[in-house]
């Protein structure tokens, strides 16, 4: 029975079979042992060798299964979804431009929870507005032909809001900056403004959004120039978008320009913040600049330029710091993309749920962590209050920048940027404010181009905080910056301020530029 090969092989199994069950009963006192389906130890003999598998897989039959039963086939692999395969933009963009490129669009995902509480709104059947915070580019600025380019069919917002609409149409259809509030259309406001930042939207963001906006796309990555003192600013503005009643989807989208001392910009060394806010940020940059060293003239296509002979090896006559119509078309279809992949992760989301899910459980929006990340760590974790500053600006309707008293000065306009300027010095002003948390704020504009002077500016009654702002500067752009009064004690104050005779400006220029007055 056990000579040859064969019958050694079946006396190491038989003495391993004794072994085992030798020692089995003796650890479980008895005869009494159960296997599987009820069976015994000292029936395992009796057994036929399907039943032995059944009662005892891996000891009677080896291998795991009966031998006359295949094993059942492994599931059918299921491709994650993608932003190349979420949706038509999406599949289109990578096919033009490549998958590594669109992919490269995304800087920071997060959770997305907040852009999904919008979208679920939306897919619910809710008309809803959407907003933008920017600057020159967002404005439209290098659209040509298209009429009013702050609305224009290429602009890089309008692409977005015009898919949303489509995607989730109102009953009453859609409007662009309505005169009067609607509750069964579909709104798109675009408050961008050239030559602003993050600076001036973090104190002045409410003159320039819908009322309960559900989505709000924050384009500042240009004019935040490179420096770490636009961080807090950035902080203010986020904190105050995720704080609103309306708990809207938040979208940082940096766009890029060509013309600066680096690439890098601003929203890069502010990224960070938004990171910590659970706020996805999109780079344009990241997504295209790779593409231009095998081909040059891709710069021609995405940005503006006014000369239809521009030089192609220098970009002479290139204004490469807006984006033309070609670049704004592919930066919108860009956030498109982006939306389509969270609602094809929604659907799978949603269909794991199940019957009985609420918007509130799959995508939260908890409150914010109590306290600034630019701000050193208090244990007492005391939350600092929704910031609810005060601005008058010259570009608002809803708060005109209207000194108490002025002399010499003057509105002026140059196509979408409205200041109050002055070029005689002497020329004075006036404002009465209220402090509640400390601080005052002048946002005037800064350029070395446009014969810019200086300006005295007092608080009456405190000799102490007399500044000089200086207009001229030695950039290559023209920019609004800020001037600031911090520490003050709660309460009203009159700010006053002359143009001097001295000026920075090479040239001798003493104009001065006014754009809006802050407090909070």
């Amino acid at each position: 029975m056990f000579t040859g090969r064969r019958g050694t092989a079946r006396l190491g199994v038989f003495l391993y079979l004794v072994v085992l069950a030798v020692t089995l009963y003796a650890a479980f006192g008895g005869s009494s042992l159960e296997l599987k389906d009820g069976l015994r130890l000292s029936q395992l003999g009796k057994l036929t060798e399907r039943d032995q598998w059944r009662a005892f897989p891996d000891v009677a039959g080896g291998a795991g299964a009966p031998p006359s039963t295949p094993p059942p086939p492994p599931p059918a692999p299921v491709a994650p979804v993608n932003i190349c395969t979420a949706g038509p933009v999406g599949k289109r963009l990578c096919a033009e431009w490549g998958e590594a490129a669109v992919t490269r669009l995304v800087a920071y995902g997060g959770t997305n929870h907040r852009i999904r509480r919008a979208l679920a709104r939306m897919r619910a059947g809710k008309p809803f507005s959407m907003g933008t915070l920017g600057g020159s580019v967002s404005s439209g600025h290098g659209i040509r032909n298209q009429g009013n380019s702050r609305y224009a069919p290429s602009n890089l917002n309008v692409r977005l809001f015009s898919w949303l609409n489509a995607t989730f149409p109102a009953p009453g259809g859609s409007a662009f900056e309505p005169a009067e509030k609607r509750d069964d259309v579909n709104v798109y406001v675009n408050g961008a403004e050239p030559a602003r930042g993050s600076d001036y939207f973090s104190m002045c963001s409410s003159l320039h959004l819908p009322d309960e906006p559900d989505l709000v796309i924050i384009e500042v990555a240009i004019n935040d120039q490179v420096g770490t003192h636009n961080l807090v600013p950035v902080e203010l503005l986020i904190r105050q978008m995720l704080e609103l009643p309306s708990q809207p989807g938040v979208l940082v989208f940096n766009v890029f320009g060509l013309m600066f001392e680096a690439i890098q910009t601003g929203g890069d060394l502010t990224m960070g913040v938004s990171q910590f806010y659970d706020v996805p940020t999109l780079s344009l940059r990241n997504a295209m600049l790779p593409l231009v060293p095998q081909n040059k003239s891709l710069i021609l296509d995405w940005f503006n330029h006014e000369n239809d002979h521009p030089d192609r090896e220098t970009f002479k006559g290139v204004d490469l710091r807006h984006l033309g119509n070609i670049g704004h078309e592919i930066a919108g279809d860009m956030m498109v993309a982006y939306m389509e992949l969270q609602v094809a992760e929604m659907d799978a989301i949603e269909a794991a749920a199940g019957p009985g899910w609420s918007i509130d459980s799959l995508y939260p929006a908890p409150a914010l962590f109590p306290g600034l990340v630019t701000k050193k760590f208090d244990p007492a974790l005391v939350p600092p209050g929704p910031l609810k500053p005060t601005c008058i600006a010259t570009n608002s309707d809803k708060a005109p920048f209207e000194p108490k008293t002025q002399t010499g000065w003057r509105k002026w306009a140059w196509k979408d940027k409205k200041y109050l300027i002055a070029d005689e010095p002497g020329a004075e002003f006036e404002f009465e404010v209220a402090v509640s948390h400390g601080t005052i704020i002048l946002y005037y504009l800064r350029s070395r181009e446009f014969g810019l002077g200086n300006l005295e500016c007092d608080l009456v009654g405190e000799p102490h905080r007399r500044k000089v702002i200086k207009g001229y500067w030695d950039q290559k752009f023209n920019i609004g910056q800020s001037d600031r009064w911090d520490g003050l004690n709660p309460g009203t104050y009159n700010l006053k301020c002359t143009l001097l005779d001295q000026t920075d400006d090479p040239k001798g220029g003493k104009e001065f530029r006014l754009m809006a007055l802050m407090t909070i």
